[in-house]
């Protein structure tokens, strides 16, 4: 069956007539003045004088990123690209994506290269819990003498894991040799860290990994969850913080915390940071 919104040759011409031309004068007239406002806008800019004192090299270099930052509009944040991605992840994606449904794009760019590279100015509210690797603080907690980890429930059920808020803390003994991922766990009791991971119902230590990192971090699922309302993700912030709290701020852990921030941020050329 034809398209029926389908012109014929002899329709298109008459309604081609009645199309602007770029020559027209009242077209010339607007992209006159549009040309017009825009060269006002640069010269009205916060950097304009710092743009207008670069060196040969540094323009050379601007116009270099310009050129990347417009090739990669072109070819990875582009509409096709969007659309592609919403097939393969069943992901609810539309033009300016949310960010952690870009995170993985975004490192992957020639220009996130570049830009992390270069030196900073100073990095502000920054929330020091979550500035360093889970997958690095895990492997130190694991290797940590003494480290002891409790619940304020069973951890025996997939909504006790989900919703459970546990807690780390060096200990000279246990207070049980039971297993926190039984219905006979008593509350607030502290089991070896190191058998708790092993005897993680799910896949053993890596299992315990990956369940535990799910309690310090936000997924991509929790970001565009909406329907949950406003005040749902903030309540998942909480026991993420109250979580990380314990793993890091034991002083051992934090000495080695504080030198893995500094050398992250030192590779990220950020050489000022106020943390909180």
């Amino acid at each position: 069956m034809a398209d029926e919104h389908t012109m014929s040759n002899e329709e298109w011409e008459e309604v081609s007539q009645d199309i602007p031309s770029l020559s027209d004068p009242f077209l010339q007239q607007y992209l006159t003045g549009r040309a017009n406002l825009m060269s006002q806008e640069q010269k009205s800019r916060t950097d304009a004088s710092f743009r207008a004192s670069l060196s040969p090299i540094a323009k050379r270099a601007s116009d270099i990123v310009d050129c990347i930052r417009d090739q990669e509009n072109d070819s990875i944040w582009t509409p096709q690209v969007e659309e592609e991605l919403a097939q393969a992840g069943n992901e609810c994606i539309f033009p300016g994506m949310m960010f952690m449904l870009a995170k993985d794009r975004m490192e992957k760019t020639n220009l996130w290269k570049i830009v992390r590279r270069m030196p900073k100015g100073a990095l502000l509210h920054a929330h020091m819990d979550a500035m360093v690797n889970f997958d690095f603080l895990f492997d130190e907690l694991l290797k940590m003498p003494g480290m002891h980890m409790c619940s304020d429930r069973p951890l025996n059920t997939e909504e006790s894991r989900e919703d459970a808020v546990p807690s780390f803390r060096y200990r000279t003994k246990a207070d049980t040799d039971g297993s926190i991922w039984e219905e006979s766990y008593k509350p607030d009791a502290f089991v070896p860290l190191p058998k708790a991971a092993d005897e993680f119902p799910h896949g053993g230590r890596s299992g315990f990994l990956k369940w535990l990192k799910g309690r310090c971090t936000l997924s991509v699922t929790d970001t565009h969850e909406q329907h949950h309302g406003v005040d749902a993700i903030w309540v998942k912030f909480g026991k993420c913080f109250l979580v990380c709290a314990t793993i890091i701020h034991y002083e051992p852990m934090f000495r080695i915390f504080l030198r893995e921030l500094m050398k992250n941020l030192k590779d990220d050329g950020v050489n000022w940071a106020e943390l909180r």
